[in-house]
Order: C-alpha cells, then structure tokens, then sequence
C-alpha cells in the first residue's frame, strides 16, 4: 500500500512510503487533552528567566508528548520545555513542524523513549490518557528536550542551498551529518492508538494497523537528527551578526547556535556582543552548556532559558568587555532563537519564571 507524504499539498517536498496495510483504516477515535497552548497577555513588558524545567505532579511518570509545557508562544512558533521519565504514546503533530533540542538523554522517534540506564528496567509502554502512573522499578533517566514548534517548515536557511536543494560548501554541515531512517523498523500489531494533535486541540486515533507497518520508503521528506557538535562555527577579526552561526530557518524566527570557536582576532577587537535591542520580535536563549559566566550572577545556569521582548535592550553585564579582552576562544553552547513576532509566557510556565530577572542588568 503507498502513502504519499506530502509538504506544502502537491507541490512541496515528498515521500513515498509503503505500507504492509491500508493506513488510512480507522477503528475508533476519541478526544485527548494536549498541553496548554494559553499565555499570558496581561503581564509586564520585561526579559523573562525559565530557571527550572518542568516539574511533574508528585507521583506521576512523566513523558514527552502529554506532560510537556509551553514556555512562549506566538502566532507561528512555540516553544515548550519536556524532562521525561516515562516512554511517551505514539504522537503526531498534523499542523506544524517539531525540533527538538535534545539537552540530555536519548529518545527515539515519534514516540519518545527515555533511554534506561545499563541494567535498568524498562519503562513500559504509556497508555493513551492523560496520566500514567509511575512503574515500580522505574529507573530510567529523565530524558530533557526544549521542542520548537512552526507553523510552516523547519530546514536549512535558503543561503545554504543549491538551486536543486543540495547543501553547499558554505554551510555549516553537510548532507552526510544528517541521519536519516534507514532500515524499517516493523511493528506487527493491530488496533493502535496514536495521540494526534491539531491546533490546540487533539483527537486520540485508533487504527487497525499499527502505522510502523513501512517496509521501504524514497523520497525527500523524512524525519532526521543533527548532531549540533558536528556543526562548525565561524570565525572573524571583528564581532560577526548572530545570523552567521544560523542552522534552521522557520516561518517567523531562525533558529542559532553558538558553539565553542575562536573569538574575534583583531588587535583592538571586542571580545563580547554589544547591547541590542530587537523591535521585530522576541530573542529567545537556551544556555545549554559550556562557559556563560557572563551572566551567572544573574541566576543564568546551565538549562536556563531566557526571553527578551521586542524594544528591552540587552547584552552583557558592565565590565565583561574589558574582562575578556585577552581570550581566544569560548567554550559555550547557547541556543538562540531569533525571532520575528512577539511571543507571550505560557500561563502554565509562569511558576517557572525567576521575577527579579529583569533588574539584574
């Protein structure tokens, strides 16, 4: 049986995949609850600071799909924070594209599956409600992932690519650094529920074939996996734009990481970025790993997630351009998205936010 996946209609990208079963036979369906997707409007216009990740109900296994938790959101774009201990229910999102950031742990996709540790038990499968019960014996290690959610497609920016689509010589990886499925990996199993969301609402299908039924595929739209250390960053003599460490464009924001690389190199350069202020959109920063000192006193740490909205000028602390004068290099990991609309706090990640933030500067 041949399923056409297909972007943008009939005339974007596409796959061909082939099916051991009809995919689209429908046994039943049901309504499920997914995440918020309310913000809040109503607040004061100030930086924002997520400190902590999210934080299951006492008791409660969490996974990647059900229990994650929208930071900001906007017309095209969200962004949530998930930490996972529980293996997630097959999940498709039928509206928008994901990337998923994945900070620590390993998972597999589309249902996430917190990796265990050597001689651990295995989480068992989630069932389709909301919560899930915690395992006796779970001893798997919380998989986190800062997920990115676009309303359009998510893929390299158009300067990093041939008129046929093929990665060129200036970009900062190349087709061989993307890992693609492979061999098919079957699932002989029949009435299998799939938790499908659409806008912010979500509708729990059953089929009568598991949709892991694929036992070939071509094509050009497919699921893959970067490994942001296989990405090289650039160097100049003097401060480059943000732009030139992009590695995704989205409709309504790019998507940047810094990396660790030589600082600028000219004599009398500045080693640091210089204050912004940004009047299109909110900047969006996940300190991922490595050297930010340069904002740890103010509660900046590893997994921090910050926000500036549109006309907050920011950079760094006073006396970090004279401090850094002599350095070569960093070594930090920071994800930036760069974007262009305005993007409120999600009301259920207001518990999150570090309130004395804004007057750290």
């Amino acid at each position: 049986m041949e399923e056409l996946l297909g972007d943008d209609g009939f005339d974007g990208e596409s796959s061909l995949l082939y099916h051991l079963h009809n995919p689209a036979g429908v046994d039943g369906r049901a309504p499920w609850e997914p995440p918020s997707t309310r913000s809040d409007s109503s607040g004061m216009h100030a930086a924002l600071h997520f400190p902590r990740r999210p934080a299951p109900d006492p008791g409660v296994t969490a996974d990647a799909v059900r229990h994650r938790v929208m930071l900001v959101g906007g017309e095209t774009l969200r962004v949530w924070r998930a930490v996972a201990t529980g293996a997630s229910p097959l999940y498709r999102n039928a509206g928008a594209d994901e990337c998923a950031y994945v900070e620590a742990g390993k998972a597999l996709v589309h249902a996430w599956h917190p990796s265990t540790e050597e001689g651990a038990t295995a989480v068992p499968p989630a069932d389709p409600g909301r919560r899930t019960p915690p395992a006796a014996g779970d001893t798997a290690p919380p998989l986190r992932l800062t997920l990115f959610e676009s309303a359009g497609r998510i893929g390299a920016p158009a300067r990093y690519l041939s008129p046929h689509g093929l990665l060129l010589e200036g970009s900062p990886y190349c087709e061989r650094d993307l890992r693609h499925p492979d061999a098919p990996q079957t699932v002989d199993a029949r009435s299998t529920t799939v938790l499908t969301r659409h806008g912010h609402r979500g509708t729990a299908i059953t089929y009568r074939h598991h949709p892991f039924d694929v036992v070939g595929w071509t094509g050009t739209l497919y699921p893959y996996a970067l490994n942001i250390a296989d990405c090289e960053p650039v160097s100049a003599r003097l401060h480059a734009p943000p732009p030139v460490h992009q590695i995704f464009a989205m409709p309504g924001a790019d998507l940047i990481f810094f990396t660790p690389r030589l600082l600028e190199y000219h004599p009398q350069a500045v080693k640091v970025p210089y204050q912004h202020v940004n009047l299109g959109g909110d900047e969006l920063l996940l300190f991922a790993d490595g050297d930010f000192s340069s904002r740890t006193e103010s509660g900046v740490r590893q997994g921090s997630v910050t926000v500036f909205p549109p006309g907050t000028p920011h950079g760094p602390p006073p006396g970090l351009a004279e401090a850094t004068r002599a350095h070569r290099e960093t070594s930090e990991w920071t994800l930036l998205l760069d974007g262009h609309e305005r993007l409120e706090p999600g009301l259920e990640a207001l518990t999150m936010l570090d309130p004395d933030y804004p007057l750290t500067w």
